[in-house]
């Protein structure tokens, strides 16, 4: 439904209508309409940690559900962790 700005509403939360992937998200207290970034990290005791991938997606993808995409990056460079965490709530 359009707003009188011009905007499209989804429920209460207006969307930006020059970017129709943007969606309203709210993780605790923080709440944002756009994208969430995955970023993927080293974590290893005895070296610096470092970015190892970053993707962007529509705010409704949780960590969880971008991890087999978010792996799959990693063994195409070769550099698949031991182990993985991920968030599991958008």
């Amino acid at each position: 439904m359009a707003s009188s700005r011009g905007t499209t509403t989804l429920g209460d939360h207006d969307l930006p209508p020059c970017d129709v992937e943007a969606r309203y998200s709210k993780k605790r207290r923080t709440e944002w309409t756009g994208y969430y970034a995955h970023l993927t990290e080293t974590c290893d005791d005895d070296n610096p940690h470092l970015i190892a991938d970053v993707q962007t997606t529509p705010a409704l993808v949780s960590d969880f559900d971008r991890l087999p995409t978010i792996q799959t990056a990693l063994a195409n460079r070769e550099v698949l962790p031991v182990a993985a965490l991920a968030s599991g709530s958008a």
